[in-house]
This record gives structure tokens, sequence and C-alpha cells, in this order.
């Protein structure tokens, strides 16, 4: 049986249908805001001959499909099948946009996941394609499970990859991340502690026990700054967000950035997930805010480290020497805030 690359595939909050002529209309109506392709190489593509340009494609390439609101029946956006190879058991999905009113997760994991699913009757994986700086693209799909490609493509693009295996056994990773509450100091010390112990045992100095204990994370717990990650009744993560960083980032205008923290993860969530979860949830947090950058330092001699937020996303801006201290700064682009 072929592969069929124009379904229609109905959910609870999107609906998928082949893209048609007549859509142009109602699908410009969402690509005429310019925030939708801000971190697109095509930022232009909200004016509309490069739009039509672009529908045109879609509709010559048979594979494209409208995303509609199941609610309202409103058009909220677009996605499209591409590139089905029948002797690697791979198709591509990709030209993902969504209206600015439905962007926070929720429609585009819906879509993806139909998609997704449809996908899996023919093939054994489903690659994603997203330009470095699209980090809003990027952090999408990652959500989703997409694994980042050890290198870019030929073009410079990351390359993502879910796998039918890995859909068919996934279960839900992602943890709950919520604003640790004056009682949770114990619980954010113990996180630190441990990550602490660790890494002590493997040569590496990061924090001393008694710059982690309950007495010194306490004030900073109370004053909103620390977040923990939640499996259940289990903290697997915790992280400090703060406004501003005036020993590493002297020169940073005043709220042009968030910055991060004391990034720990229990070795009972080591493994990607829960770290990535702390930095996309950083990431909105930026975002919401009003910053344009998610900032951070990391003791410049840790390569496999800088490797972790490099692969995020993160790029090298600097390095400081403040004391003893020679860090790397690195700092994330993220999305605008919704108007």
């Amino acid at each position: 049986m072929p592969f069929d690359s124009q379904p229609t595939l109905r959910g609870a909050l999107v609906t998928l249908r082949p893209l048609r002529p007549d859509d142009f209309s109602s699908l410009y109506e969402v690509a005429s805001d310019p925030l939708v392709w801000e971190q697109h190489p095509a930022r232009d593509r909200h004016e509309e001959s490069v739009f039509r340009q672009f529908f045109d494609e879609a509709i010559a390439s048979g594979g494209a499909l409208l995303a509609i609101d199941s609610a309202t029946g409103r058009t909220i956006g677009s996605s499209r099948f591409h590139g089905y190879d029948e002797a690697r058991a791979e198709v591509e999905i990709g030209w993902t946009f969504l209206a600015r009113s439905h962007w926070g997760g929720r429609y585009n994991g819906a879509m993806k996941e139909a998609m997704l699913r449809h996908a899996f009757r023919w093939v054994r994986s489903v690659v994603f394609y997203v330009n470095p700086r699209n980090v809003r693209s990027r952090l999408a799909v990652e959500k989703i499970g997409g694994v980042l490609e050890s290198e870019p493509d030929g073009e410079g693009r990351l390359v993502l990859r879910i796998t039918a295996s890995a859909f068919g056994r996934r279960r839900v990773v992602e943890p709950e991340i919520r604003v640790a509450a004056p009682s949770d100091a114990r619980v954010v010390s113990e996180v630190l502690s441990e990550a602490a112990r660790w890494l002590e045992e493997r040569g590496i100095g990061l924090w001393s026990l008694e710059q982690v204990s309950v007495g010194a994370v306490a004030p900073d717990v109370a004053s909103g700054l620390y977040y923990l990650a939640w499996s259940g009744p289990s903290a697997l993560g915790a992280m400090r967000l703060t406004r501003s960083d005036p020993a590493f980032w002297p020169e940073a205008l005043p709220g042009e950035a968030l910055y991060l923290h004391r990034l720990a993860v229990r070795r009972a969530g080591a493994g990607g997930e829960v770290s990535s979860a702390l930095l996309r949830f950083a990431a909105t947090r930026a975002t919401d805010l009003g910053a344009r950058y998610l900032r951070l330092d990391c003791e410049s001699s840790r390569a496999s480290l800088r490797g972790v937020y490099e692969r995020f996303g993160f790029q090298y801006h600097s390095e400081r020497t403040v004391g003893r201290a020679h860090v790397a700064r690195y700092q994330l682009a993220v999305p605008a805030r919704l108007a």
C-alpha cells in the first residue's frame, strides 16, 4: 500500500486535512503575522507575495496539510509530509507553522502526534530538519520526543529523529516543573548535594556541601528563585533562575535576559530528559518575562557540559574570570512574548 501523504486526521484539538488551493486566504491570515516567522530563515514570509510562492509549493508538493482548530473550525496553520523513502522506511515532517494564539505546545503536540501515528503505519523513522537559529521549532520537536543527530546535515540544518520503536514504547517522561515552596528548601538542598557529591567523586569540584546546605539555599527558595522538576512524588532536578547576574554578566542591560544557575539532576533522573525539560521550561520562562535571552555560565574546562548546552542551542558568548572561577558564558535567544 503506498504512503498516504495527505490524509484527513481528526483529533479533539486539531483536525488535519489536505491543503487545497482555496485555503490561501484563511492560511495567509495566520502567516501574515511577522512574529510567526521571527526565527525562521525566511523572515519575510509574512509578505503576501513571498507566502504565495510558499503556498504554491505546498500545493505542488502533494503532502501539505491544513491544520484546523477542532473546536472552532478556524484555520490555525499547516504542516507537511515530504520525501517518503520506501527503501529506508523514512519520511520527513516539516514546513510546520501555527498561529500565535495556538502556541504553547498543546496544539503542536496534538498535530505531530496525529501525523506520527499515521506515518508509522508505513515507516520506521520520521525526521525533522531545523535551522539552528530556530530555537522555537527545535524545542517543539524535542518536546514530542525528537532526538538530535550528532552532526548537522550538508545544508547546516539540525536533524532530529523519532523512531517507530521509541514512539511505540514511549511513556510520559516530561516532569512537572514548578517553583519550589519555602518548605521545599530541604528537597532543593538534597538534589544539589547529590550532584555535588557525584561530581566530587569524579574529581570535578562544583559546589561545596556547605554552599548547598538547607540554610544556604533557604533564602533563595523563599524568594521564589528555585524550581524543582517532579516525577510523581519525587523531585528529580532543580535549578535557580534570576533576573540579573552582576558577577558573571556585569555589562548586561536590565531585563534583557534571564539567568540560569545550579541546574542539577539526581542520578535517578539522569539521561537527559529531566535536564532538557528544565532548560525548555527556563526558555519559556524567559519568554514569559519579556527577556531576549536565557543565559548561563559553566567552567570553561568542562567540554562535555559545554557540549550539552551547545547541542540544546545555546551560543557561545565569551569567557570571564571571577575569583578562581574561569567560565564560558552562553546565551540562548528565546521567542518573543505574545502581544
